[in-house]
């Protein structure tokens, strides 16, 4: 297990327990799992979601209750600011995101009069979009289904305004086209484009962030990471094991990181095309080599980044790119740390829940071996085709045996063992982990009998 007693970069950050808010107002609630619910409502067209940044969760929560008390309405709210930061970092899946409070309305004239009198009190509030819902106010959200009602025509009066969506501009600062969406979430959307800078008419990949989305502790959000990236960046450009980071354009609550593209497939595709649905004990030697190959010369990249003075921390399947002549590039570094640079606040969190270490989903001060830990979970991924936290677990016996039955190699099993280990003290360096990597293919190549 983790020690209790890591040294944490969110010492300063304390516990905010919502009870004592729920009690304050004289709720009577009880706990279920990450959440405190007052009452037994059930989810419905009806109900209203509140968004909230983790800041103001606490103060929006005051304002909150005495309209919910008023209204006599159930309502689920997250027990603590520790679960929001959670939620609104992606970490409780990406359909949770925003959602701080859950009121389960009864009808529909009551959703819009519970709706008009939140609207009079948030003022100066903000919080991320909640996915798959529909804005109908400064934090308020409700379901597509409010407004499918069948024959019936809706009254204006019981129909609450959604607020749509901002349009991107199509031409960014007279230099970038969007041309293709490519991803969007909550925290902003991704595009392929055109870089017209002096002419140049290249492909381009275009980040964009909103501001109050994917929001931390320290009040950064994703504009921050997006400035912090950049950054990043430019500073580990002459390594050229990353995309270049060609422009920062900020447009009003928005900013856009405007990146080089990089021609390749990421390393889950990559897999797959090697793969397919061929268990790792049944591919060609061919194939199990070639694949280990790329894991070394991922390895000799995140080696060349370390000894830059850079961490990665958000090493997994989909933030490593493999171009057409196999060459390893690093992308989506806005978790990275340095010592080189001065950052506002402590290095951002957290991560893929299974590709981080323990440490690092501690908020521990950020290590070298927090790398080696994802490394090893993006070797599990190679082996099994799997998610690292389907085969992952807390005890190293219970992960050998299911490595095992997949990979029929007691030397791969081994090292994975090693890399994922729960103390960062017992995982291998980068040098002995490419060692051993370079072992296990001249093994395979000259057909040498295992260890």
């Amino acid at each position: 297990m983790v020690d209790p007693e890591i040294k944490s970069v969110n010492r300063d950050v304390s516990l905010i327990d919502f009870g004592s808010v729920l009690r304050f107002h004289d709720f009577v609630f009880q706990q279920q799992g990450k959440w405190y619910r007052i009452g037994s409502g059930k989810e419905s067209p009806y109900t209203i979601y509140l968004s909230t940044r983790i800041l103001s969760a606490g103060p929006l929560l005051d304002r909150v209750l005495p309209l919910l008390w008023r209204h006599r309405v159930d309502f689920d709210v997250l027990k603590d600011n520790y679960t929001v930061s959670v939620f609104n970092g992606y970490g409780a899946g990406l359909e949770n995101v925003g959602r701080f409070i859950t009121i389960y309305c009864k009808s529909r004239s009551e959703t819009k009069l519970i709706l008009d009198d939140i609207e009079r009190i948030v003022s100066g509030i903000y919080g991320p979009e909640v996915p798959g819902m529909l804005q109908v106010g400064r934090i308020s959200y409700v379901s597509p289904l409010f407004y499918s009602n069948g024959e019936m025509k809706l009254r204006p009066k019981d129909t609450p305004g959604i607020i749509k969506r901002a349009n991107h501009p199509r031409l960014i600062d007279w230099s970038y086209v969007l041309v293709k969406l490519l991803r969007r979430l909550p925290k902003g959307d991704t595009f392929r484009g055109i870089n017209m800078h002096r002419f140049s008419c290249t492909p381009c990949l275009i980040k964009h962030g909103k501001r109050h989305a994917f929001d931390d502790f320290y009040g950064r959000d994703m504009i921050d990471r997006l400035e912090w990236q950049y950054r990043v960046l430019k500073e580990i450009a002459p390594l050229k094991i990353s995309n270049r980071a060609l422009d920062l354009i900020y447009k009003k609550e928005s900013a856009y990181l405007v990146l080089e593209y990089l021609e390749g497939s990421s390393l889950r595709r990559k897999i797959y095309e090697e793969k397919r649905d061929c268990c790792w004990k049944d591919l060609s030697t061919q194939s199990r080599s070639h694949l280990l190959v790329i894991f070394l010369k991922i390895l000799q990249t995140i080696q060349r980044l370390h000894n830059a003075g850079f961490l990665h921390r958000d090493l997994n399947v989909d933030n490593i790119i493999v171009a057409e002549d196999e060459k390893v590039f690093l992308i989506d570094l806005e978790l990275a740390y340095t010592t080189r640079l001065q950052q506002s606040g402590p290095p951002f969190g957290q991560g893929i829940a299974g590709y981080i270490s323990p440490q690092q989903r501690c908020y521990a001060v950020p290590d070298a071996s927090d790398d080696l830990y994802s490394l090893g979970a993006v070797l599990v991924f190679m082996l099994t085709g799997k998610h690292p936290i389907e085969t992952i677990k807390d005890d190293p016996a219970e992960t050998a045996e299911i490595l095992g039955q997949v990979t029929r190699s007691q030397s791969l099993t081994g090292l994975v063992i090693k890399a994922v280990d729960w103390s960062a003290e017992k995982r291998p360096s980068l040098e002995t982990f490419s060692s051993l990597v370079t072992t296990e293919i001249a093994s395979l190549q000259y057909n040498l009998p295992k260890p």
